[in-house]
């Protein structure tokens, strides 16, 4: 063959290809390798395009992937490695390969041409994607940066969103997010984009950019269907930062914006947050309203049920109980299993508050019956035992109690335990009740319930004015429970109940007793006074003298444990000499109490008095008489008459004693001695009219 014959075969095929005669073009190309004599063929590449060109018009795509692929080993430049590049992907496309034709889709996204560039890029990213290789986003987000202006960007960008999401990697889903959100604010698709922003600040904790993104949706595309689960995201928001009434409102607009109860599952479900939320921001009121038009509305609707129990909560919290167990039925009524226990259990406690335990037992006896699982039934069975044991049932009550111990169920064990071993004391099976309080120290190590069993039988007696049968339940809970915070306060209630018994002196050996062992307790200096009021009322002298030996063997640091006991000491033994210096010194303790200091200070007085120094006595008196208002100024008062008297001074003593009531008239006990005394002065001094005067006075 000439070469003329093969440049006219390969120009002819040439022809035929333009003119989409591919079947004649490829005939003339085999013709003319047929007639070709062996050697280098300069029109090769020619040769090559040509078929490339036919064979993927004749669908013939194994030979157009060989011709395609001929052309990139020795491309004429960049552009025909770029189409040759992006035509032998498309070999790939469709088939179970097509992985194979992203390289060359990534060479040809490298080309000069923008335009094949772009669609190279985009097919790769997206096959990339499909296929589960994440590194198909990085793909798309280079034609996203290259390709403004393409219509394509949008989804690639939603692409690259959903590839992000998926590897769990938030920061780069919101800086393509952001994207989306600056440059396609006409979208239809841009609440969507703020809403998914919103959601994964959400989830990370960042509520404050959460609401900005919602609360944009609300305002700029409101009528979209995105705005009614943006005014419940904000409402959960504010929920969750305890700002419910404020969460109200947005709950309120969501179930607006779907119809509110005829609004299908999202209205009834906002209306029903909206509900809740007034509930929880303390408008009780208002969240009943909106509970009930969701029940009356549609009683076995969606969110009905809900809604009738949280009213019957609502009512029951507002002690509306009779409205409160009506709402609970309702629930009876539609609600599932798990529904019917909690309202009979509700309904019970309606009858306990109530008062009525019969009816009390009834209801949780029907929560039992209506139980789903163990724990439920148990702690039902424990209400009913709880219930009869009000109304004094001890005995069925024990039935009960035994029955919800049984399956070893429930975070109310430690109380059931502890009611039923106080079941068994009020029965007198005292045995039965400990071996019970020592089962509820065995399973709860850290209980304070144990020892409260005796101590509440002590406040009983107290309460029944049985107070030695009192002092044997207080030192049964100390000498059992001695560890425990509630033994201190049992010892303590035990030395009154010794008092209260009448006596005086066995409660101030007591309390003695009590402060010398703990003088640190912050009750302490309480109890000393008690000690002390218990010496007094005892008057034992040796008692007192004992006191306060053991009260000065206290390195307390301050006079607060001594003071009473010095004070009632010096009284029992009506102010000995030795008393001046220990008074004087509380007398000038600021630390005490006032009303400590200023008795201390009158026993000074007094003794200042016996020792015959009645000016100081009188000068220490006319201070107590001046700042101290009540007994201890009275007393003073008093003393100031004995000064003078002791002077025989009768009518300055007389005139003193007159001024008892005047200054101090409640003091009434007081002023009918003081009186007395006046009227014994004016007789022994002969005038008798005054005496009369005074004698018509006194009560």
């Amino acid at each position: 063959s000439s070469p003329y014959r093969s440049f006219a075969l390969l120009e002819a095929a040439r022809l035929a290809s333009n003119a989409r005669y591919d079947d004649e073009a490829l005939a003339y190309l085999d013709l003319r390798d047929e007639e070709r004599s062996p050697g280098p063929d300069e029109g090769k590449p020619s040769v090559l395009r040509i078929r490339a060109a036919s064979y993927m018009r004749t669908g013939q795509i194994s030979e157009a992937r060989s011709a395609y692929t001929g052309i990139l080993k020795d491309p004429l430049d960049d552009d025909e490695a770029q189409t040759a590049a992006f035509n032998l992907a498309q070999t790939w496309l469709g088939g179970s390969s097509v992985l194979s034709a992203v390289p060359y889709l990534e060479q040809a996204g490298n080309g000069p041409d923008g335009r094949i560039s772009a669609d190279s890029l985009y097919l790769a990213g997206t096959i990339l994607l499909h296929s589960g290789n994440s590194r198909g986003v990085v793909v798309l987000e280079r034609f996203a940066s290259e390709n403004p202006q393409d219509n394509r960007r949008e989804e690639a960008l939603r692409l690259a969103v959903k590839s992000w999401r998926d590897e769990n990697d938030s920061n780069r889903a919101v800086e393509v997010l952001n994207l989306l959100v600056r440059d396609y604010p006409q979208s239809e698709n841009a609440p969507s984009y703020l809403f998914l922003r919103g959601e994964i600040a959400l989830e990370s904790g960042d509520s404050s950019s959460a609401l900005r993104d919602y609360g944009r949706i609300t305002r700029e595309y409101n009528d979209s269907d995105y705005a009614l689960e943006s005014n419940s995201r904000i409402g959960f928001i504010y929920s969750d930062r305890k700002e419910f009434v404020r969460a109200a409102g947005y709950y309120q607009a969501a179930a607006d914006l779907a119809g509110g109860v005829h609004g299908g599952e999202k209205g009834r479900r906002a209306l029903y947050s909206t509900a809740v939320a007034y509930l929880n921001g303390g408008r009780a009121d208002d969240a009943v309203r909106l509970f009930d038009s969701l029940v009356q509305s549609e009683p076995s609707g969606p969110w009905s049920v809900e809604a009738a129990f949280h009213m019957g909560e609502a009512l029951y919290d507002m002690e509306d109980y009779p409205a409160a167990r009506r709402a609970y039925e309702i629930t009876t009524r539609y609600g599932d299993s798990d529904w019917v226990f909690e309202a009979f259990y509700g309904i019970g406690w309606t009858w306990f508050r109530e008062l009525n335990w019969g009816k009390a037992a009834g209801g949780f006896n029907k929560a039992a019956d209506a139980a789903v699982n163990s724990e439920q039934k148990a702690r039902a069975l424990y209400r009913v035992g709880l219930s009869l044991a009000s109304e004094g049932n001890w005995e069925n009550a024990l039935t009960f109690y035994d029955k919800a111990l049984s399956p070893m169920v429930g975070n109310w064990r430690e109380e059931a335990l502890y009611q039923k071993s106080w079941a068994l004391l009020n029965l007198n099976r005292l045995d039965e009740a400990g071996e019970t309080a020592g089962m509820m120290a065995d399973e709860f190590p850290d209980s304070e319930l144990p020892p409260d069993l005796p101590f509440r039988m002590g406040e009983n007696a107290m309460k029944a004015g049985e107070y030695a049968e009192a002092v044997l339940w207080y030192d049964r809970c100390r000498n059992d429970f001695p560890d425990s915070d509630i033994a201190v306060q049992a010892d303590l209630r035990g030395a009154l109940a010794v008092r209260a018994g009448g006596d005086a002196g066995a409660a101030a050996e007591r309390y003695g007793a009590w402060v010398v062992h703990r003088p640190d307790n912050p009750g302490a200096a309480s109890a000393a006074r008690s000690w002390a009021e218990a010496l007094k009322a005892a008057g034992n002298p040796d008692a007192a003298s004992e006191a306060l030996k053991q009260v000065s063997s206290l390195d307390t640091g301050n006079n607060s444990l001594s003071s009473p006991i010095v004070l009632a000491w010096a009284r029992i033994m009506g102010i000995p000499p030795e008393s001046r210096e220990l008074l004087e010194n509380l007398a000038g303790d600021e630390s005490l109490p006032s009303a400590e200091r200023a008795e201390a200070l009158l026993l000074t007085a007094h003794r200042y008095r016996m020792d015959g120094s009645t000016e100081r006595s009188r000068q220490l008196y006319e201070v107590l008489i001046r700042d101290v208002p009540g007994r201890i100024g009275a007393e003073a008062q008093e003393g100031v008459a004995r000064s003078f008297a002791e002077e025989g001074k009768p009518n300055e003593a007389a005139e003193a004693y007159l001024a008892v009531p005047y200054l101090f008239p409640e003091q009434t006990d007081l002023v009918s001695r003081a009186l007395r005394e006046a009227e014994r002065l004016y007789r022994e001094a002969g005038r008798e009219d005054e005496a009369d005067k005074i004698h018509s006075r006194i009560q």
